[in-house]
């Protein structure tokens, strides 16, 4: 299937080094990319790129974190999904299904 992704501090060059930025999902298959924002804000000193998530010095890194591994969750089902049908899926349609996910779902509901 040859498809990789991962979770980015999105480096706005306009920002201040200080400043909360936005925390990205990338995936790329066969050289087309896309990503989004996840919705989680933190300073680029309390993200830890290697382990692609927040630092402890972050008073809500609990709950950051916490979305981050909801998202990660839904990525390896999406995966195993097109795994165990046997089909292809495009980074587009990746990230569709992503958000698809988030979206529409309500937590009452």
């Amino acid at each position: 299937m040859l498809l990789s992704y991962y979770f980015f501090l999105r480096n706005d060059s306009q920002a201040k080094k200080s400043a909360e930025q936005p925390v990205y999902f990338r995936i790329t298959r066969k050289g087309e990319s896309k990503y989004f924002s996840i919705g989680v804000k933190t300073k680029p000193s309390y993200w830890d790129k290697k382990k692609q998530k927040v630092k402890t010095s972050d008073s809500r890194w609990v709950i950051k974190n916490q979305i981050i591994e909801i998202y990660h969750s839904r990525a390896q089902e999406i995966l195993l999904e097109a795994i165990l049908k046997k089909k292809t899926i495009t980074a587009s349609n990746f990230i569709l299904k992503m958000k698809s996910n988030f979206t529409s779902r309500s937590f009452f509901s």
